[in-house]
């Protein structure tokens, strides 16, 4: 059987290498800073957008910015944990419940603390 040859389908095989430009070294090393610090700079970015757009200045102290990185810290130990058991090739749904149980269990001593 004959195969369809169609405009939008791509050839088989490998392009030229004219036909494909190399990137520059400076865009390679752009690239592989971004991957590196890329994650950091938006949630900076995020947080700058959030202190601007702020109604009040409440947002943008040492305070909540000391509380959002240690709710973050916990939730990236999980999501650490949970990318090898990933990459391993499992997976395990009960993360989220082993995270919000303690959690749950201890915010009765929170009010009378």
């Amino acid at each position: 059987m004959p195969l369809i040859k169609s405009p939008h389908l791509a050839p088989r095989g490998r392009p030229a290498d004219s036909a494909m430009p190399r990137p520059s070294d400076f865009t390679l090393r752009l690239y592989r800073v971004l991957d590196q610090v890329g994650p950091t700079l938006a949630m900076v970015a995020v947080w700058i957008l959030f202190a601007v757009l702020g109604r009040d200045s409440s947002f943008a102290t040492w305070a909540n910015t000391q509380t959002i990185l240690l709710q973050t810290a916990v939730i990236g130990i999980a999501a650490l944990g949970m990318t090898m058991i990933i990459i391993s090739g499992g997976i395990d749904l009960s993360a989220g419940s082993m995270i919000a149980r303690p959690r749950a269990s201890a915010s009765p001593g929170y009010a009378a603390w």
